[in-house]
């Protein structure tokens, strides 16, 4: 019922009353139900109810899929180890190839890869830990690792393939030890790499 409505059909009894009790009557009259509010309320609680739901389902999903990752890397550094350890140069290198499985931020797998680059008797798979560890170097400590390698490094490809990676990267804390490699080195080769990659990265 709208007002003009309700007007007419209480005409009488609205004439001869007091215009706040008037006020008061119709305001009760047109006061929105409670049954409504209460629909309402049930109703944004259900909302409410709905994305803590959805956002529990979120969290399960994520965590069981961290677990999961976790899981398999846990088994591929678990691999890649056990590879390691074979005498046949051939298992090693590829060892060292299954951590092109996993992203580059992998703190562990860096760590084997690490490890080989340094103490592998083999010149063929430390160099293949190097190329491996190029994947790793938005990592400061593989940076700084590779860095340190560098300076006690002997053979001239391993020397090389160091200072490619660290132009690559532009590492400005290699800088000194180019320049020790520059002045130390028998090596043409990696005199004249070490002294343009130098000259390189102090440009940049």
């Amino acid at each position: 019922m709208n007002l003009k409505e309700y007007l007419q059909k209480n005409n009488e009894e609205l004439e001869y009353k007091a215009p706040e009790i008037i006020w008061k009557k119709m305001e009760n009259h047109f006061q929105p139900q409670k049954v409504s509010k209460v629909s309402n309320s049930l109703l944004y609680k259900r909302i409410g109810l709905s994305l803590v739901l959805l956002l529990v389902i979120v969290i399960v999903w994520q965590v069981k899929i961290n677990q999961n990752n976790n899981d398999e890397i846990l088994a591929l550094k678990s691999t890649m180890v056990n590879l390691l350890d074979e005498q046949s140069i051939g298992k090693r290198i590829k060892a060292v190839t299954l951590s092109e499985q996993v992203d580059n931020s992998n703190q562990e797998i860096a760590e084997v890869l690490l490890t080989t680059m340094k103490s592998d008797p083999s010149k063929n798979v430390r160099l293949a830990a190097i190329n491996a560890l190029g994947q790793f170097v938005d990592n400061e400590e593989v940076r700084i690792r590779i860095i340190e390698y560098l300076s006690i490094a002997k053979d001239p490809y391993v020397q090389i393939k160091l200072i490619n990676i660290l132009r690559k990267v532009k590492e400005k804390k290699a800088v000194a030890t180019l320049n020790y490699i520059i002045n130390d080195t028998k090596s043409v080769l990696v005199r004249d790499k070490a002294q343009e990659s130098m000259e390189y990265i102090k440009r940049s």
